[in-house]
């Protein structure tokens, strides 16, 4: 049985961790190493940290400067020791099975990327699924791009994920960058031969006023849609193999961006970034009309946006629907 790196990356996190680093001492995969990354804390993370090594002789605290989720990941990454890495971050929590349904699967098909499903948690209790249940599939290298441009069944989040350890040999998480899961998600694929999914959920991925995607809009946000063009730039390579997902990823992007933007404060710099989204989705609307990886809200919706005199407040109730369902 493979030793697994579980790495924590916890920034300010002192009412979520203790859920988060418990249901990681009780994984049925006992084989594990915890390494939590307290990225610079300014609240009782660290003290609570330091604690959790004294309660099992499997967990590593580390504490460094404050760099970024992707500086933690990196500085953990650099000090695991396992074939195999997971992530989790210090306000999720994880199903007691989630290493063992990890590890089982990338195992068993000899793959180099096992993926699980996840669902979301709100504060007043909602959960929603965003993965089938009880599905489960192996893709070759091909199909799982494709499945990784479409978002049907594999998003790009790094937490739902185990990965064995050479594949960060030569990738780092972009330090400084916000979305910094979709930035290596293409060049982690193009690293794996085989990759193993299924829909069941094993992660917890809880929402939060203040974490990073839900704080305030900045022009930083729109590094995500750079990150989405590279993937467009890679299908044209491939003499457009790919450019309806693609570009369905790229205008997804921008949609869930737009929305942040009319939820902000109005300021010189929300405006900057309204009008750059637009000006993408204008640049990539052939793309929208019939586009099987849009839905049809989507779709109405994207054609809506080009026109910056349609009210904000319309589009973001249409918005809310396709979300809802």
């Amino acid at each position: 049985m493979d030793k697994v790196s579980v790495i924590v990356a916890a920034y300010n996190v002192e009412k979520y961790i203790d859920r988060c680093v418990k249901s990681l001492i009780e994984q049925t995969y006992k084989n594990i190493e915890i390494i939590i990354v307290d990225d610079g804390s300014v609240d009782d993370t660290s003290k609570l940290c330091d604690s959790y090594c004294s309660l099992d002789n499997r967990i590593i605290c580390l504490h460094k400067k404050n760099g970024g989720l992707s500086s933690a990941r990196n500085y953990g990454i650099k000090h695991s020791k396992a074939p195999f890495i997971a992530f989790v971050d210090g306000d999720d929590w994880v199903e007691k099975d989630f290493i063992e349904t990890l590890y089982y699967n990338i195992k068993k098909e000899n793959a180099d990327l096992s993926i699980v499903g996840y669902r979301m948690v709100w504060d007043n209790g909602k959960t929603k699924c965003n993965t089938p249940q009880n599905e489960y599939r192996v893709f070759d290298q091909d199909t799982a791009l494709h499945e990784l441009f479409s978002q049907e069944k594999m998003g790009c989040m790094a937490w739902q994920r185990m990965y064995k350890r050479d594949i960060f040999n030569e990738i780092l998480f972009p330090e400084g960058k916000l979305f910094e899961d979709v930035a290596i998600a293409l060049e982690v694929m193009l690293r794996c031969n085989k990759v193993v999914w299924t829909g069941d959920f094993k992660y917890n991925y809880y929402q939060r006023s203040g974490s990073i995607v839900n704080s305030n809009f900045n022009l930083d946000k729109l590094y995500m849609l750079e990150c989405c063009q590279k993937m467009i730039e890679f299908s044209n390579s491939k003499e457009g193999r790919f450019d309806k997902e693609t570009n369905a990823f790229y205008l997804k992007s921008a949609m869930m961006l737009m929305m942040q933007a009319y939820g902000s404060i109005k300021s010189n710099e929300t405006s900057k970034a309204k009008r750059i989204i637009r000006n993408g989705i204008i640049e990539h609307q052939n793309y929208i009309w019939g586009n099987p990886y849009l839905s049809k809200i989507r779709q109405f919706i994207l054609m809506l946006m080009r026109n910056k005199y349609v009210p904000e407040r319309v589009l973001y109730k249409l918005w809310k629907i396709n979300m809802e369902k």
